[in-house]
Order: C-alpha cells, then sequence, then structure tokens
C-alpha cells in the first residue's frame, strides 16, 4: 500500500506468508523504516528486515501460475516432484495450499491421498476443478466451512476454508469466514511465549555448529 503525506511518499508491504507473514514500512528509496517483526541477520541471512536495510522481497518459489497452466505442462511439472499428489501440487502451482490441494483431489478422483501418476485424463480435470475454486467468487459465490474430522468417535474441527471441505469427514457450511475462524481447532499449536527467544538461541547454536564444522574440515585437511 502506498501513501504519501507531509513526512513524504512511503509503502506498506503486507507479507502474508503463515507463520512468517509481516508487515513492513519503506520510504521512497526503499530503506526500511520499521517492521512488526524484525528479523536479523543471524535469523535470515538473506533477508535483514531492520530499520534502516534495504528492503529485500522474498525470494520467488518458481510456481507455475495456473493462468498458464495445460495439461501436458502440468503432467510433466506433477512427474518431476515427489510424494502424493496432493504434496506434488503444493510444490508446482502457485496459490495451492495442502488443504486445498487435498480438496481438489478428492473432488477430482475421490480420494485426498491418492497417488501420481493418474490415468490421462487427470491434469485435465485438476486444471478444471483448480479454476473454478481459484476464480472465486467470478464464478459463483463462496462456501465457507468448517471441516471435521473423527477421532475416539468424535467429530472434531480440524479446518476452516472459504469452500466445502468435502474431504473430511464432515463438514458444516458457516455465515463466514471470520465466523468460522473463531472455533478452535484441534491440533492447533497454543501460544507458545518463548516462540521468538527459543528461535534466537537455536540461530546462535546453529552458527557455532557451523564454525566448529569448518574448524574440522580444516583441521582434517591439514592432518590429511
Amino acid at each position: 500500500f502506498s501513501f504519501a503525506g507531509q513526512e513524504g511518499a512511503v509503502d506498506l508491504v503486507c507479507e502474508i506468508m503463515g507463520r512468517l507473514s509481516n508487515l513492513i514500512l519503506v520510504d521512497a528509496s526503499g530503506v526500511i523504516l520499521e517492521c512488526a517483526r524484525r528479523v536479523p541477520a543471524r535469523l535470515n541471512r538473506y533477508r535483514v528486515l531492520l530499520p534502516g536495510q534495504p528492503y529485500v522481497p522474498p525470494p520467488p518459489q518458481h510456481r507455475l501460475s495456473l493462468r498458464d497452466l495445460d495439461a501436458t505442462t502440468l503432467a510433466a511439472a506433477l512427474d518431476g516432484e515427489p510424494g502424493l499428489l496432493s504434496q506434488r501440487l503444493v510444490r508446482t502451482v502457485a496459490g495451492v495450499s495442502p488443504l486445498l490441494a487435498r480438496e481438489v483431489c478428492h473432488r477430482v478422483t475421490g480420494d485426498a491421498h491418492c497417488s501420481w501418476p493418474l490415468d490421462l485424463t487427470t491434469p485435465g480435470r485438476l486444471i478444471e476443478v483448480l479454476t473454478e475454486m481459484l476464480s472465486l467468487p467470478e464464478t459463483h459465490a463462496w462456501a465457507p466451512s468448517v471441516g471435521y474430522q473423527r477421532r475416539d468417535g468424535e467429530l472434531v474441527p480440524v479446518a476452516v476454508a472459504p469452500y466445502a471441505l468435502t474431504h473430511c469427514d464432515a463438514y458444516e457450511p458457516v455465515p463466514s469466514i471470520s465466523r468460522a475462524a473463531l472455533l478452535p481447532l484441534a491440533g492447533a499449536r497454543p501460544h507458545d511465549p518463548y516462540a521468538a527467544v527459543r528461535a534466537e538461541l537455536c540461530a546462535l547454536v546453529e552458527e557455532a555448529q557451523r564454525r566448529l564444522r569448518a574448524r574440522l574440515a580444516s583441521l582434517e585437511q591439514g592432518l590429511a
């Protein structure tokens, strides 16, 4: 988002990337003014997010755009990835989350955890369903829902989405995705107040390990 005022022009960069999401205020020259989450060099050498540092965008993921896909291209891309079909879709097509990939696989094959390869018509069907679901609400209205899985004889909520979660053991339509997001999900990670400190300590340990490995390699070379 771009703003202009008495202090000059600024950009507010919203990086929506799951647990790595951030808000970064950048001046007209591309220098960071402030971040919602500061990231020093010891945590990320590629992208230092601190006031006074130049803003560097996240690295590209090199995934295929749905607009440029055809059945042959998608089949070739899926062949080059390991794992289940849903896992291959996540790594291949831009904008596809693990949850969406499982739902697409279920709608196409009847099995959210199917393997690859399948029959020759599967890539074309995958593109059709992906186009329909990622074009919302252009093709039809949103259909927010809560997905449930059966655990110990009970149905517990495990996921929310702006579409019907037909691959779950059961799903329930809800008035809005905001309403669905208020539900506590089974398996959701509790808030960890020590997460940031733990991450810094892990980074320090990894750096110490890296230095020791380099020293050991030098000693082994000298011994030879």
